[in-house]
């Protein structure tokens, strides 16, 4: 978003209409806002009321330019209370979706979408707060059925993107008994790869990697290796080709982290290394160069180098981060065959866990670490 679509000239008519803040949610000094606007994936992005301090839309994900000044319009028309009509029914969506109340946000989600007429600007986004609001209920045959459904009435800009991957997501879920699970699968994956085929719905090439990866997993999971490969190879040439085409170090660097998975699940993670080192250089406060140096190293075997990748990540690292990067690090102990020194950094990962402000603490890493400390007991 930072890279390629905040510096979009087209936003400058929103300064005067907005203060912006972008908050570091690994920082301690951020637990207070995290306290009053929980983030569960980022970027989330919030426009707030500054008269309540309450949030008045809530959006979970990257957006467009035009995504992002059509929540801007919303946001604005809500904390104004200029709004009537459907603009009405889908701010009351958004409050429901801000507040977690994700029953009544599906319920309320659903109900516009069907009232809605096709053209209507708002429907899209009602649309996706609809399937987001499915996805934390775990209803994931309905929202496969609901994504499926509605990409016959959306049209191809950013939010038919976001419906194909979220369904294709939520049918990965739905249990492997379940009857109709391979269709759905086959239909919303054969949306996808008509999208990564044509690419003609404006969407951040970030998210287009996105629906590479649910592809590949979607292939790996019913056992088609010779087609998840086949995606991959594709894959890893169209994040090549990105960077390639990247304005500075730091655009270049938001392919980073998918370029060395599809590396990784090619077995070939030494191609990770050189692009790594260089974006290490060009961005020496960064924590994930290093932190991704360390995952590749693993993997090729680099046992030492993959310690003191680790160490120069856990030196620029705060907050939760640190407790992946710990995890990692735990792992390339193991595989050096040091258990004894694993097992303490899976030690110091617990008690940094509990000392982290209540706001920051992810009790689905924690269960994680004490699972990885058992196993190695």
């Amino acid at each position: 978003m930072r890279a390629y679509v905040f510096t979009d000239a087209s936003l400058k008519r929103y300064a005067g209409r907005f203060v912006w803040l972008s908050m570091d949610t690994e920082r301690a000094d951020a637990a207070p806002f995290l306290e009053k606007f929980p983030v569960e994936g980022w970027p989330t992005l919030f426009v707030i009321d500054p008269r309540t301090e309450r949030a008045a839309l809530t959006w979970p994900g990257s957006a467009t330019v035009a995504q992002l000044s059509r929540l801007l319009e919303d946001g604005e028309r809500a904390v104004k209370g200029s709004v009537k009509g459907l603009d009405a029914k889908l701010a009351a969506l958004d409050q429901a979706f801000t507040q977690k109340r994700h029953e009544e946000a599906a319920r309320l989600g659903a109900k516009l979408a069907a009232e809605a007429p096709k053209d209507w600007p708002g429907r899209p986004r009602a649309v996706g707060l609809w399937i987001n609001a499915l996805f934390p209920l775990k209803q994931w045959e309905p929202c496969a059925k609901t994504a499926l459904a509605e990409l016959e009435k959306l049209p191809r800009i950013a939010a038919y993107a976001d419906v194909v991957n979220m369904g294709l997501g939520c049918a990965g879920e739905i249990p492997k008994e379940t009857a109709g699970r391979a269709q759905l699968l086959e239909a919303l994956e054969k949306a996808a790869v008509d999208l990564l085929e044509k690419r003609d719905v404006p969407v951040a090439a970030d998210d287009y990697s996105g629906m590479f990866m649910s592809v590949v997993n979607a292939r790996e999971e019913r056992g088609d290796e010779e087609g998840a490969r086949a995606m991959t190879e594709s894959w890893a040439r169209y994040l090549e080709e990105q960077a390639e085409k990247a304005p500075s170090a730091e655009a270049r660097t938001v392919f980073d982290s998918h370029r060395l998975t599809a590396y990784r699940k090619l077995k070939q993670p030494e191609k990770a290394v050189t692009m790594l080192q260089d974006a290490e250089k060009a961005l020496p406060e960064d924590f994930n160069p290093p932190a991704r140096l360390a995952l590749a190293y693993r993997d090729m075997g680099r046992f030492d180098d993959a310690l003191a990748a680790s160490d120069r990540a856990l030196a620029r690292a705060s907050g939760p981060r640190r407790l992946g990067i710990l995890s990692t690090r735990a792992e390339i102990q193991q595989k050096k065959g040091d258990v004894g020194a694993a097992k303490k950094t899976l030690d110091d990962a617990l008690a940094f866990a509990a000392t982290l402000p209540r706001a920051q603490q992810r009790q689905g890493t924690v269960d994680s670490l004490k699972k990885q400390l058992e196993g190695l007991k």
